[in-house]
């Protein structure tokens, strides 16, 4: 045959097979790689789910072989599962199962004669329907409607006998169904008392299942196969804002591979499998499928390629995973009381974040950055404008040089001053408060018998033992090796070494080093004479007390006179080099100095710190430290001028913190973001959130927890009572808000009276001003979250009968409160450390509603109390027996005697109306304000 024209003949002849197969195999290669590169490789989330489906179908399948093990031990489940065995099989044998069959068989019959009847019913209703309508019509068009009458008539007759037919069989249907019901309802009843015993199991079985799907053939399984995986999204509207400042969704996918994040019963899983920790407090709170996960978590959410780009390992995301404690530092986006989210323990749920906090206050960091929100901290250092009329020039010197030779935990940092910087520094404090050091001296003169005194060993003896009794120890150590109240993680704490916790308040192991015994006499005296912002109270100590504390004290440490430091601290140039250095390195910001009131910071902001890209941050010449934020930070605030170069001068001093409270301060550093989260999705945040923010902030100011448990935290003095007698301690202040009326409180804080009288520890005196009284006040019926804090109880409504059972149950015959309780004057029997408050004072101290359940189980509310539980277990021959009443009657009779002091209980009072109670509602402001 001929070629084609222009072909070499040859080519017909050659074959191509081979290139064919080779491109076929290439070609279905490529087309299996490219699927498997698009659906497996690329998309791991895939595999993560059918791992997820196996690990959920095999943990639910273990849980229903759990509970039918349980269940097999259960009485009532193997009394029911017999019973029903029974039943069953009574009714499949015998008399009943021929009965059952002929039944049925009936009802067969029976169903399609009731049907046929109906059918005919239904038939004549469709011919009557016709017929009203052909009635109807020649009515309309003025035809003879006659036929169609009787027509009409004619049916109903019909229907009238069809219905009490198709009745009857109805009737009789209905018949064979109640006696095939009766004998199949022990069956019934007992198959819905199985399946509510086996609900739980049945329920793991419908679990299983969801995860593995059955195949069946019939009621048998033949195979599972996992569910088809599918991308698990939350878009979470208007969260995010673009460059054009608009709200957009954000798009959150994480639960593509975090399956059990939302499911309890997987705390045990491996990751990306576990159940979400703090599932009650968290997860029920934030639902992942309206909130996603990286508005708490961070993360780059749409992505689902690979684990690195989905927690935002990325150089180019801004915004990585938060991992570790740092998960912590978003919970201030959304939350306005941070401190008060607690876990199923009543453990802080942000506890690194509250600690960092804490420490940013107590360490005065916003003294030298400006943070939104802290911007009128209160400064924590000394009040330098009188330093003259208390500070040794020498001292002052090596103290300024490096402060943690002389204290390691104090929480003046280092500056790494030279000598003759310090002399400088030094020579301006002292010049700069001189007039008002003089003045302040000439109106605080020794006392002439002061120098004989303090020498006195009878004086010091007793200062010791004021030292230790009246509360100093609540916030200073006395011992070199001890702390006070420590500022920052007191775990683990290191005497010797400055990198540890600090000290809240000085350590005063070598104070006679420091000052003179004139001044710390007057400054015992009246802390605020000398500081008017000192977080130092008056412990009301008497001359005498003074100064016999004062000899203690002197008794710690001794002058030390450098030569030629009198001379240079009056030196011009160095006054103003010293002036030169203040305002450089920022002292102001945490000291009061005289002519420095109107400095401003010298830090930069830190409103915005965690949301700092590594562009922003500067490494010296660094190569050792991993280019992070975390790693900068964390070595910033170790070794804080790390980064310096011989251009570059930085001037943040060393506080040398411990590692732990770095990381602490990290975490609360890190919530320092500039996003800001959409109100919708923040917690709205109550009065009572910011109340109990604003109080806190004070308890840290003043260290209230130095010496009591406030948010069960603190109570440092009580490690210095032996376990009989920590009943001499300060009293736990958790609930003090529900415990005591607010009027009361506020008294109280303005000027401390005793409440327990033979305590040797002083509540000190604070010269509260009006509006910190409130915060403090406020802040304690926030923390019980009481909005009406109290009833007021009109004793003289109480009826006689109630006072005469109150008071009956007092006596010795019963309760014999007095056996602990003071009476005035008068002190109960037995040792002081099972002494108790005077009664007669209950009733403008305690809340009434409190003192209820205070009786009714004391322990419920003071955990470890000597308060002993007179109930469950009351006396039967008292009001009836009615431990409710009873508990009312005593409340109400100590209530009735310290409002009717030396009164007998009246025999009778005037009638009461019928509407009167003795308990009315007194609602007080949630501000309590006295002038």
């Amino acid at each position: 045959m001929a070629g084609r024209p222009g072909l070499d003949p040859t080519e017909e002849g050659k074959s191509y097979s081979a290139l064919f197969v080779l491109l076929v195999a290439v070609l279905l290669v490529s087309a299996v790689w490219s699927i498997w590169d698009d659906n497996i490789s690329r998309r791991p989330w895939k595999q993560y789910q059918v791992e997820w489906d196996h690990l959920a179908y095999d943990k639910y399948m273990s849980d229903a072989a759990e509970e039918q093990k349980r269940l097999n031990a259960d009485p009532t489940y193997q009394k029911v599962s017999k019973d029903l065995a029974d039943a069953q099989k009574q009714l499949d044998s015998g008399a009943t199962a021929a009965k059952l069959a002929d039944l049925r068989a009936q009802l067969v019959d029976l169903n399609n004669t009731a049907n046929d009847k109906d059918q005919l019913v239904r038939f004549t209703k469709s011919y009557l329907t016709e017929r009203w309508y052909d009635y109807n019509h020649a009515i309309q068009y003025k035809q003879d409607a006659t036929p169609y009458k009787a027509e009409i008539d004619k049916l109903n007759a019909e229907l009238a006998q069809e219905n009490i037919v198709s009745d009857k069989a109805k009737a009789n249907l209905q018949a064979v169904k109640d006696q095939i019901e009766a004998l199949n309802s022990k069956v019934d009843t007992l198959t819905e008392q199985m399946k509510k015993l086996t609900a739980k199991r049945d329920d793991f079985f419908d679990k299983a299942d969801t995860w593995m799907i059955p195949v069946k053939f019939r009621s048998t399984i033949l195979f599972r196969y996992p569910k088809i995986p599918k991308i698990q999204q939350t878009a979470i509207d208007d969260f995010d804002r673009n460059a054009f400042d608009e709200a957009i969704a954000r798009v959150d996918r994480c639960q593509s591979c975090h399956m059990g994040a939302d499911k309890k019963g997987f705390e045990n899983a491996p990751e990306p499998f576990r159940t979400h920790p703090n599932f009650d407090q968290i997860i029920l709170k934030h639902p992942p499928d309206k909130l996603g996960c990286t508005p708490c978590h961070d993360g780059q959410g749409p992505a689902v390629s690979s684990v690195r780009l989905a927690h935002g390992d990325d150089p180019d995301w801004d915004s990585p995973m938060l991992r570790g404690d740092k998960m912590q530092s978003l919970c201030i986006k959304c939350h306005i009381d941070v401190g008060s989210l607690r876990d199923a323990a009543g453990k802080p749920i942000a506890a690194n974040w509250v600690e960092g906090e804490r420490m940013f206050q107590q360490m005065g960091c916003a003294g030298c950055h400006l943070v939104a929100g802290y911007e009128d901290m209160p400064k924590i250092g000394p009040y330098l404008k009188l330093a003259s009329a208390k500070l040794d020039p020498s001292w002052t010197v090596r103290w300024i040089t490096d402060p943690h030779v002389f204290r390691p935990h104090t929480r003046m940092p280092n500056f790494y001053f030279t000598r003759d910087q310090a002399t400088q520094l030094a020579a301006f404090l002292f010049d700069s408060s001189a007039k008002n050091s003089k003045d302040w001296t000439t109106a605080h003169p020794e006392l002439p018998t002061l120098e004989a005194d303090i020498k006195n060993p009878a004086f010091v003896e007793e200062g010791k033992g004021l030292f230790e009794s009246v509360g100093c120890k609540g916030c200073h150590a006395i011992d070199p090796d001890q702390y006070g109240t420590p500022v920052g993680v007191a775990e683990g704490f290191k005497p010797a070494e400055a990198r540890t916790a600090k000290d809240f308040a000085p350590n005063l192991s070598k104070i006679a080093e420091k000052t003179s015994a004139s001044w710390i006499y007057t400054w015992l005296k009246n802390p605020r004479d000398f500081s008017p912002h000192t977080a130092m109270p008056s412990l009301r100590l008497s001359d005498h007390e003074a100064e016999a504390l004062t000899a203690f004290l002197m008794t710690h440490g001794e002058k030390k006179e450098d030569a030629g430091v009198d001379t240079a601290l009056k030196d011009p140039e160095n006054i103003k080099a010293g002036e030169a250095l203040v305002r450089k390195y920022g002292c102001f910001g945490c000291h009061e100095i005289e002519g420095m009131d109107k400095e401003s910071r010298i830090g930069v902001e830190l409103t915005t710190f965690g949301s700092k890209h590594l562009d922003e941050l500067f490494f010296g010449n660094q190569t050792n430290i991993p280019e992070t934020w975390n790693d900068w930070t964390f070595h910033k605030l170790q070794t804080p001028r790390i980064y310096q170069t011989k251009d570059v001068e930085q001037l943040m001093p060393n506080f040398d913190f411990d590692d732990a409270d770095i990381i602490n301060l990290r975490v609360f550093l890190a919530g320092m973001t500039d996003g800001k989260v959409q109100e919708r999705y923040r917690d709205p945040g109550s009065e009572h959130q910011k109340q109990i923010v604003g109080g806190r902030r004070m308890v840290n100011y003043y260290n209230c927890v130095g010496c009591h448990i406030i948010e069960n935290r603190g109570g440092y003095i009580r490690r210095f009572y032996p376990e009989d007698q920590i009943n001499f301690a300060p009293p736990i202040l958790n609930g003090e808000g529900f415990k005591v009326q607010p009027e009361w409180l506020f008294t109280f804080l303005q000027g401390p009276t005793p409440i327990r009288p033979w305590l040797k520890i002083r509540m000190p005196t604070f010269h509260f001003t009006n509006a910190e009284d409130d915060t403090i006040v406020n802040y304690f019926t926030a923390q019980s979250d009481i909005n009406v804090p109290y009833m007021f109880i009109n004793t003289n409504l109480t009826p006689p009968s109630e006072l005469q059972a109150g008071a009956k149950l007092m006596t010795k015959d019963y309760f014999n409160c007095f056996s602990c309780h003071q009476q005035g004057d008068k002190k109960p029997e037995g040792p002081e450390s099972g002494w108790a408050p005077d009664l007669a004072l209950a009733h403008q101290r305690l809340n009434p509603d409190w003192m209820l359940k205070w009786i009714a189980n004391p322990p419920s509310l003071q955990p470890g109390t000597k308060m002993p539980s007179f109930y469950p277990g009351g006396p039967d021959d008292i009001l009836g027996g009615n431990q409710d009443a009873q508990i009312r009657a005593l409340r109400d009779y100590i209530f009735w005697f310290g409002t009717h002091p030396g009164e007998t209980i009246p025999g009778q009072v005037a009638e009461v109306p019928a509407k009167v109670s003795n308990a009315e509602t007194r609602p007080t402001p949630t501000k309590v304000t006295k002038k």
